[in-house]
């Protein structure tokens, strides 16, 4: 019995990814700010047209506060999230998060960077068990390297069956909340995929196989 939850989109009305960047640019973070956001905008490009290079988006949304301490970064998160992310979650699906954990073991999977999911689902949505990509640590600082399995495409199936620890393929009474078609795989394998604000080529394929759409 769980539930899963994307959290770009889907549980916030934006991407936190890109949020992180733009505000890095706001602060005085990166020194060729036209570029910065030329390079973040074409990433996420690549991501929607499902052949991003996770490591290159990492690389890019770290690289202005790599020198800083871990702790530093823990303290412009807490910022970060107050300014950017608290006022752009989405209401009605925070009330479906709080429903579904009373309930059942509830769960973030993101593609976004860790250290933004793993802050973002502690201090916005009380979830403690949260997925997004992660990178090596050097002593107290971040490094670009990614380590682990990224939670990209069939990323998210592969994390979810090993926080479960299940090679089962086909998952009954949980339920997954995303709005992206990177998420073919996890989605057609829980028994109840709910596909927020579907593009036009998730749409058709949602509708296809019958599957359940919110519209907040």
């Amino acid at each position: 019995m769980t539930a899963i939850f994307d959290l770009d989109l889907t549980l916030i009305n934006g991407d936190s990814s890109t949020f992180w960047c733009h505000w890095l640019c706001d602060n005085g973070y990166v020194n060729d700010v036209p570029k910065f956001k030329e390079r973040e905008a074409e990433l996420m490009v690549h991501y929607r047209e499902k052949r991003l290079n996770v490591a290159d988006y990492i690389t890019l949304a770290l690289s202005p506060i790599i020198d800083r301490p871990i702790t530093e970064i823990d303290q412009l998160l807490e910022l970060y999230i107050e300014e950017k992310i608290t006022p752009i979650i989405i209401p009605t699906m925070l009330k479906r998060l709080q429903d579904r954990q009373k309930e059942r073991e509830t769960i973030i999977i993101s593609s976004s960077p860790y250290f933004l999911v793993e802050a973002i689902a502690k201090k916005c949505f009380n979830v403690a068990d949260s997925f997004g990509v992660t990178v090596r640590k050097k002593g107290d600082f971040y490094t670009t390297e990614v380590i682990g399995i990224s939670p990209y495409q069939g990323g998210k199936l592969t994390i979810f069956q090993e926080f479960i620890n299940s090679t089962d393929s086909f998952f009954e009474d949980t339920y997954f909340y995303t709005d992206s078609i990177n998420d073919i795989a996890l989605l057609e394998a829980v028994e109840f995929p709910m596909i927020i604000n579907p593009d036009k080529e998730l749409l058709a394929i949602t509708q296809k196989n019958g599957w359940t759409i919110i519209n907040d």
